[in-house]
Parts: C-alpha cells; sequence; structure tokens
C-alpha cells in the first residue's frame, strides 16, 4: 500500500507531466478570482449585522448561527462527498456545477422574508462553496512542482483575504450609494437585502470564464498502480496511521482559523459600537485593510515557506504557522482593547498580516505528504475541520462571551482579545508539537 499510494510530489519533483508555467498561472489566475467572489458571497453578512438583527428581531448568538454554523456545518457535511467525486473524475466540473449552487443561494439570502428562511439559503452558499477549495487545491499539486506549490497555493488562498475586503468596501459602498432593488412579487427590498442579490451577479460572469477556459491538467502520478482510486476507508486509515501529522497539523491550524473566522464576523461591529463608525466608513478601512495587509501576508508566507525549504528546513510549512501565530496574538489583542479609533485601526493592519500568513503554507503542507488520489478528499477533511472550529465555532465564541460574560454588546472588543488569548497559545502547542512528526513523514518519503 505504501508504495502503490506514493505521492508524485516525493518521487516525481521536476516530473516533465506538469503543464507550462503560463497555463498553470492563467488557471490559477481564474481560481483565484472565483475563490474571492466566494469570500464576497461568504463575508458580505458582517458588514449587516445590526440591520439583520433588527429586521428579524434576533440576538447576537442567532446572527452568529448565521454567519458560522449554518454556513459551516452543511459546507462540512457535503465537502466529502464532493471531494470524493473530485478524486475520481474532473475536478473542473465539480467546481463548476458548485458555483452555479453558491451564487444562487447568496442572492436568494435577500429575498428571505424570515430569520429560518436566511437560515436555509446560508445553508445552501455552503453546499456550493464546498465543491470549490478541496478540488482547487488537488488541481494547483497538478499545476506545479514542490517547491513551487506554497507560492502557488499563497497566491490562491490570498482570495480569503481578497475577497473579505471587497465584501467589506462593495458592501459598504452598497449600503452608502446603491438604490435598494424592487423585485416583482417581493416589492422595494431593504437595503441589506439588496446587497446579497448586487454581490451574487460577478459570480456567474467569472464562473462562465472558468469554464470556457480552464481545462483539467494531467494527474501526477507516482506509478500505473496509483489510477486506482482508493476507497474511503483506505483513505481514513492512510489518516489515522499518520495522525500525529494529519490531525494535529488540522487542528493546530483551526484553532487560528477560530481566531480569524471570529474577527472577521465581529470588528466591524467593534468598530462601529466603540467609535461610533459608520457602516460606510467600517467598508472602507477594514476592506483596505484586508486587501492591502492580508494579501501582503499571505504571500509573505509563501515567500518565507519557499525560503525556509531552500534552507533544508523540511518543516518549513508548520514554522510559517508558528511565526503568524504569535505575531497575530501580539497585535490582534492590542488592537481590541484599545479605546482610541486610530491605535485600534493601526494595529488591525499587522494582525491582518500575521493572521493571513500561514493559510498557503498549510495546505501545501498537506499536498506534499499525501497521494495524488487522495488529495481532494484529505483536503475536504482538513477543512472540514476548519470550518466547523473555524467559522463554525469562531464567530459564536466571542458572540457568547459577549452575550453571557460581558453581558453589554458594546464590549464586543473585549470578547474578540478574550478569543485570541484562548485560541492561538493553544495553536501554537499543537504546530510544535506536529514539528518533528511532518518532518519524518517527509523524510520517509524522500527516503523511499
Amino acid at each position: 500500500m505504501e508504495k502503490t499510494l506514493k505521492t508524485d510530489a516525493q518521487t516525481a519533483a521536476g516530473s516533465q507531466g506538469f503543464p507550462s508555467p503560463g497555463r498553470a498561472w492563467y488557471a490559477m489566475t481564474i481560481l483565484l478570482i472565483l475563490y474571492t467572489i466566494s469570500y464576497i458571497d461568504r463575508m458580505v453578512l458582517s458588514l449587516l449585522v445590526d440591520p439583520i438583527r433588527a429586521t428579524f428581531g434576533i440576538s447576537e448568538t442567532q446572527l452568529s448561527l448565521l454567519h458560522g454554523f449554518a454556513f459551516a456545518f452543511f459546507h462540512a457535511i457535503f465537502a466529502i462527498p464532493i471531494a470524493r467525486m473530485a478524486d475520481l473524475g474532473s475536478r473542473v466540473t465539480i467546481i463548476s456545477v458548485g458555483s452555479v449552487v453558491w451564487t444562487a443561494m447568496t442572492s436568494t439570502c435577500g429575498l428571505a422574508q424570515n430569520y429560518w428562511q436566511i437560515f436555509l439559503f446560508r445553508m445552501g452558499v455552503g453546499i456550493g462553496e464546498a465543491s470549490l477549495t478541496p478540488a482547487a487545491y488537488s488541481l494547483t499539486a497538478d499545476y506545479f512542482d514542490p517547491k513551487t506549490l506554497p507560492k502557488a497555493m499563497s497566491f490562491y488562498s490570498s482570495g480569503i483575504f481578497i475577497g473579505s475586503g471587497l465584501a467589506l468596501l462593495f458592501s459598504g459602498a452598497v449600503i452608502s450609494f446603491l438604490p435598494a432593488l424592487t423585485i416583482p412579487g417581493f416589492g422595494t427590498l431593504e437595503i441589506w437585502q439588496s446587497t446579497f442579490i448586487y454581490v451574487a451577479v460577478p459570480g456567474m460572469v467569472v464562473l462562465a470564464i472558468f469554464w470556457a477556459t480552464v481545462k483539467e491538467p494531467p494527474r501526477q502520478q507516482s506509478n500505473k498502480q496509483e489510477v486506482t482510486s482508493p476507497t474511503m476507508r483506505e483513505t481514513w486509515n492512510y489518516v489515522l496511521t499518520r495522525r500525529k501529522v494529519y490531525l494535529v497539523h488540522w487542528f493546530g491550524f483551526a484553532f487560528l482559523a477560530m481566531v480569524w473566522a471570529g474577527l472577521a464576523a465581529w470588528q466591524p461591529s467593534f468598530f462601529i459600537r466603540t467609535f461610533g463608525w459608520s457602516p460606510g466608513k467600517v467598508g472602507l478601512w477594514l476592506g483596505l485593510g484586508n486587501l492591502i495587509f492580508a494579501p501582503i501576508g499571505i504571500l509573505t508566507g509563501g515567500w518565507l515557506a519557499r525560503r525556509l525549504l531552500e534552507a533544508g528546513r523540511k518543516d518549513a510549512n508548520i514554522l510559517v504557522g508558528l511565526v503568524a501565530a504569535a505575531g497575530a496574538l501580539v497585535f490582534g489583542i492590542s488592537a481590541h482593547v484599545s479605546s482610541d479609533e486610530l491605535v485600534a485601526l493601526s494595529l488591525t493592519m499587522p494582525y491582518l498580516f500575521f493572521i493571513s500568513m500561514p493559510w498557503g503554507a498549510a495546505p501545501a503542507a498537506l499536498q506534499v505528504i499525501t497521494p495524488n488520489r487522495m488529495r481532494s478528499t484529505i483536503s475536504a477533511l482538513f477543512i472540514m475541520v476548519i470550518n466547523l472550529m473555524g467559522i463554525g465555532a469562531g464567530p459564536t465564541i466571542v458572540a457568547l462571551f459577549t452575550d453571557f460574560l460581558f453581558k453589554d454588546e458594546a464590549r464586543v472588543g473585549y470578547s474578540i482579545a478574550l478569543t485570541l488569548a484562548v485560541c492561538i497559545p493553544i495553536s501554537m502547542v499543537l504546530l510544535n508539537w506536529c514539528r518533528s512528526a511532518y518532518v519524518a513523514e517527509v523524510e520517509a518519503w524522500e527516503a523511499s
């Protein structure tokens, strides 16, 4: 089984089967744009917190379930079977079908008439988006050699932060400048409802370009036997026999994801409630921060991982996660306990830089030690943990601290700071624990 499942990354580094750099980077650019749009559709809710609460009369915790659980739980449930289809068939087709689903569900969020309807539509967004990243990770590993992979993964993963920034900027602009839509049968919508429909439109345009121009690359196989796809049981057994690598890696990065998702959901409310900012002002400054500092952070993470790999550090991708965690802890807590708006905003920018750093290195670490025909499935398992703990629990933890510990919505900054203080040290302990096992796994592949 070990020989059959050997990764092309280790046995065929420099393989002649990789597509040309021009074709590979074009495909990555279109995937980046699609990923960016998916995050706009996912994160636009964060600037619409107060108007949605006012319309439906719901609590902070109920709103956090819309942001987290409704999306993340069903994203996780559907990610595994969709990823299995991607391992067995066309990844381009899987992504295209899923894109239709999530863009349609985003627009219908704007037509919701009650809390449970928008909860249902957010579930649909999660199901559709479950098709994208596992298949994209697998595609990326077939487009680039192992040393270029962290850079390519960082490029793709920067869509998280570009999408978050554009969601804030675009939704802020919609709230401030664009008119509410009038839909036959629904009448004139509220501005938050119109925002969901506005942000859904670009996705269909990019989907058409993706479907027409991006082709399935050849899978990089270590031997002829690898063409036969392993069963789900074989895949799960492969993970369990290396659980100190896979499971500790997944949970280590998941605690960082909890911090990122919790802050992404509640940072706009922190600036609105603490400093009296308008949604348009929040969208402008946090949007620019996410567009500038976060992409620089994630690309720096990819660059740093490559430099460390070239210097012989086999744990390079894990080390990037530890550096990122330390920086995010210092700047994140300082920003959200500040009573000065300029200080809080200034400290938020390096926080965004550090919290974004590991999200190219983290998936790249998995691709290097994972057989080709398991990549989508194991990536989906990783994303399932990230989503359930990060997107699913992160926003809710902040809300629970606000509702039940501080009991004052104006103190949401303290809830954010406490979330950072709890989650990031746990992440650092787990990632440090993972390093030796990860290095041993890489060396085993190199020796085989």
